[in-house]
């Protein structure tokens, strides 16, 4: 009853209370002192009811009211309790307009009216499902949390204006709220509850994308809101998949993400060099999209796997967003295909200079540390520490990414060892005790840690442990993909890869997909 509607009119006493000068308690479904003393209680409503011929309960009438209130035989209260019912659905009929019903079970009683409750169990469960989405799952899907945050001023305004938006950011709360909360019957029906809020957020979804490629746009519909919805609703249902263990679905929603980026946002023609005037919604979209792709290409090396970042046009709309680290792993892993591309087909692969890259991960470390700095005024030093030790513990990471992926077999290896040791030191610290707002930043460079580790059984323990740990706290299981990998590449033979990244591209298609996000 707590979840009813805050504007409905405060109940009075009934009327037969007041005639018998009862102070009505105004329980449900009649009023007890007047069950006490054996009256008939039609119960009250949120209005007094006029009667047409009012009774004294003093002179020549009042025995006439006495006799009245005496007990009588079933029928004759069958047919006095009606015609009070009757006289009370008439005059609620006219003070608020409404056809009167047709019977009694019409009128919305949440002790009997299980459409009447549903609703509002609804309503109170979509509402809590939000309040998780936005404290709990938001910041989790971005590098460092902020109150004006996209997912919550431009993702969360949208959702509550678009149904099939909505069913899939809930389905994404409820995925999240399941793998995080203690195991148990709870879990099992938050999990059955996400399951049934995706599946119709896809049924809806896949009408909308085909509307949509079939260019049918009603003179009503807006075509680029209904984009602007499309792309956000598969974007979240990629994110809920990702929630979910052992689940590699998430790539059908990036795919659709891909499609519609390449083939409705941006022009195809070369003459065309701007966007169509489009949203900040779809703004956000397209940059995540392209985030999601920069840990996925880590580790996909089919020939089709193309940043969609490098299919925009024009490339400003993302333009001096890759310049922290995002970028970096971005540049590595272009640089990687373009060179193993070249080997491939017999030409020479020109010298590198690792100062390069070294000097773009210096970059990207000051430029994030420049980023952050408004942590120092919103957040205690506990925070501010955990930020800092994170953006270390990523710079050392793309350094080693850096060397593993574009260094020649005798590349500067006390450089490596060097930034190994440091990103250790890092990870104990961020990986003790119970999680932090950074906890999902970890992931990365622990991955990155963990390819380090051959031969070293004791380390390669600890990175298993502090995986696992992070995907518990975190309820990012997409990463168990890349724990999964880890432990095929720390039982392969060391002689046989050069590292990580040889082994992935040659088990691609035994190992399956992986994704550290």
């Amino acid at each position: 009853m707590f979840a009813l509607t805050p504007c409905r009119r405060i109940a009075i006493s009934q009327s037969k209370c007041t005639k018998r000068r009862i102070k009505c308690d105004r329980s449900i479904p009649s009023c007890r002192k007047c069950t006490i003393r054996g009256f008939q209680c039609p119960g009250y409503n949120d209005f007094q009811l006029k009667w047409t011929h009012g009774r004294s309960s003093r002179g020549p009438k009042s025995k006439a009211l006495r006799n009245h209130d005496q007990p009588q035989s079933a029928a004759s209260k069958h047919e006095r309790d009606s015609s009070i019912t009757e006289s009370r659905l008439e005059d609620d009929c006219q003070l608020t307009g409404r056809s009167q019903p047709g019977s009694i079970s019409s009128i919305e009683d949440p002790a009997t009216d299980r459409c009447l409750v549903d609703g509002y169990t609804w309503t109170t469960l979509s509402d809590t499902l939000l309040i998780h989405f936005s404290c709990h799952v938001a910041p989790r899907l971005t590098w460092v949390d902020r109150p004006d945050h996209p997912w919550r001023t431009v993702i969360s305004p949208l959702a509550s204006q678009n149904n099939c938006l909505r069913l899939s950011v809930l389905s994404l709360a409820a995925a999240h709220l399941a793998v995080t909360s203690p195991t148990g019957s709870t879990s099992d029906n938050v999990q059955v509850l996400s399951r049934r809020l995706r599946d119709s957020s896809v049924h809806i979804l896949n009408r909308k994308i085909g509307l949509e490629l079939a260019g049918y746009s009603s003179a009503t519909e807006n075509p680029l809101h209904n984009l602007m919805e499309i792309m956000a609703t598969a974007l979240v249902l990629c994110y809920g998949e990702m929630m979910i263990p052992n689940s590699t679905d998430w790539g059908i929603h990036l795919y659709a993400c891909r499609t519609l980026i390449r083939r409705s946002i941006w022009s195809t023609q070369p003459e065309k060099h701007s966007p169509r005037k489009h949203s900040d919604a779809i703004d956000f979209v397209v940059k995540e999209v392209a985030d999601i792709e920069v840990f996925r290409n880590m580790g996909a090396f089919a020939s089709d796997q193309i940043f969609i970042a490098n299919t925009l046009h024009p490339e400003t709309a993302i333009d001096g967003y890759f310049k922290t680290f995002m970028g970096v792993f971005r540049e590595i892993t272009s640089e990687e295909r373009r060179r193993q591309h070249l080997r491939r087909i017999g030409q020479r692969i020109p010298t590198i200079d690792m100062a390069v890259w070294l000097t773009k991960a210096s970059d990207a470390y000051t430029r994030a540390y420049y980023d952050t700095a408004w942590l120092s005024a919103i957040h205690e030093d506990d925070s501010r520490r955990y930020m800092e030790a994170t953006i270390r513990a990523v710079y050392h990471a793309v350094c080693i990414y850096s060397h593993q992926a574009l260094a020649s077999d005798s590349g500067n290896r006390a450089q490596i060892e060097r930034s190994v040791s440091l990103l250790e030191l890092e990870i104990e610290f961020l990986t003790t005790g119970s999680a932090h707002m950074f906890s999902h930043d970890i992931f990365v460079p622990l991955f990155i840690l963990g390819t380090e580790c051959r031969g070293n059984q004791m380390k390669q323990d600890q990175i298993e442990w502090q995986f696992r740990k992070l995907l518990s706290s975190t309820g990012i299981w997409c990463n168990s993909t890349a724990l999964q990998f880890l432990g095929g590449f720390w039982a392969a033979s060391g002689l046989q890869y050069v590292n990580w990244i040889q082994y992935a591209r040659e088990n691609e298609q035994h190992n399956g997909p992986f994704l550290v996000f």
